[in-house]
């Protein structure tokens, strides 16, 4: 799956789309009007997030990134969740606390 970091009236990436549409390739695009609104973290360290727009999908499943003019978008305060498939109930505020930073700095670096 290609993520597309863009702004909505980039007439470039429209055609960029035309283009996997004609290809029948599987694409995300993250912009102002569709951005991140749910993160979750596994255990395993796989983020699955959630768009304004309904849909979803795992960072493990993007194979490639095309940027113009884009960045992660994400709504105002994020509620970043840890989540640990084999004991759910082991978020507390510390483990989120420290998430939360860890993202932070990771969004800070991209």
């Amino acid at each position: 799956m290609v993520l597309l970091l863009t702004l909505s009236d980039d007439f470039t990436v429209q055609k960029i789309i035309s283009w996997l549409n004609y290809l029948k390739k599987e694409y995300i695009v993250l912009n102002e009007l569709n951005y991140v609104v749910d993160i979750t973290m596994s255990i395993d360290g796989d983020c699955f997030l959630k768009l304004k727009k309904g849909q979803s999908f795992y960072l493990s499943d993007i194979t490639s990134t095309y940027i113009r003019r884009g960045r992660f978008w994400f709504e105002g305060n994020l509620p970043y969740r840890y989540f640990d498939p084999d004991n759910p109930q082991t978020m507390n505020n510390h483990s989120e606390s420290k998430l939360n930073y860890f993202i932070k700095n990771e969004l800070k670096t991209l």
